[in-house]
């Protein structure tokens, strides 16, 4: 999906999407659904997600190597929705791309991968977030 910035606006984000199940579907859904952002890229393992997906929300980029994804596409932005133990060899090698990462929850299986992808995050100067959406709301809060 691509849109022009207004003139004088930011241009949008370029997002991306690692894994395609349940979780990364909500993801392509709210990056396609958000003016702010053009969704560029997506990946996964199933040749017909990336098919389905990509025709549905008019993807140009569709990889099923999520590596050739971040050396290729030119992203802001990544959200990553694989199985946790993915997560932190991902966000690590996109962090260190000079990529931001979304991660899904949870963040990694152990304190020690958690404090390698900050470390990561950190030597990179980008961003790295846990998507923590429940928190936000309000019908699941006190």
């Amino acid at each position: 999906m691509t849109s022009a910035a207004p003139e004088g606006a930011q241009r949008p984000l370029r997002a991306g999407v690692i894994g395609l199940g349940w979780a990364g579907q909500q993801h392509v859904a709210a990056y396609a659904a958000d003016p702010a952002v053009d969704l560029v890229a997506i990946s996964a393992m199933e040749e017909h997600l990336l098919e389905r997906f990509g025709q549905e929300h008019d993807v140009p980029g569709r990889y099923q190597d999520w590596k050739q994804m971040i050396a290729e596409a030119e992203l802001d932005v990544v959200s990553i929705a694989t199985p946790t133990f993915l997560h932190r060899p991902m966000a690590v090698h996109a962090l260190e791309a000079g990529v931001n990462v979304l991660t899904e929850k949870p963040m990694a299986q152990t304190g020690e991968a958690a404090a390698r992808m900050v470390a990561a995050a950190q030597k990179a100067g980008k961003v790295l977030d846990v998507s923590f959406n429940h928190r936000q709301r309000g019908d699941v809060t006190a």
